[in-house]
């Protein structure tokens, strides 16, 4: 991975080769998927930042937000969680039921 990600993002960067292999290994021993590892530090590379703790935290967040949700926001802006979410998720399955019975 490391390897692949000099290829392409190497040149563009003043970080060690050594820094760069211990932040990835560190996150792929606390569990971090491959694939959204790999799509974190392909992130960080697009936009010329170092590849650390904090800076793969930002593209996590940044690629999980970019992806779509299940969550209902309510009329204070604040998302649904928890139960509250699965009752609303289930009154939606509902009213699709009801309304493709009724057409």
């Amino acid at each position: 991975m490391f390897l692949k990600w000099w290829e392409q993002f190497g040149r563009t960067t003043a970080q060690s080769k050594r820094d760069i292999r211990r932040t990835i290994s560190q996150a792929l021993d606390n569990g971090i998927e491959p694939t959204e590892l790999w799509q974190a530090i392909v992130r960080l590379g697009e936009i010329s930042k170092p590849i650390s703790g904090g800076t793969l935290q930002f593209a996590f967040a940044d690629l999980r937000k970019a992806q779509p949700s299940n969550v209902i926001a309510i009329g204070s802006g604040q998302p649904l969680v928890g139960t509250d979410a699965k009752v609303a998720g289930w009154a939606a399955v509902a009213e699709q039921l009801r309304e493709q019975g009724s057409a």
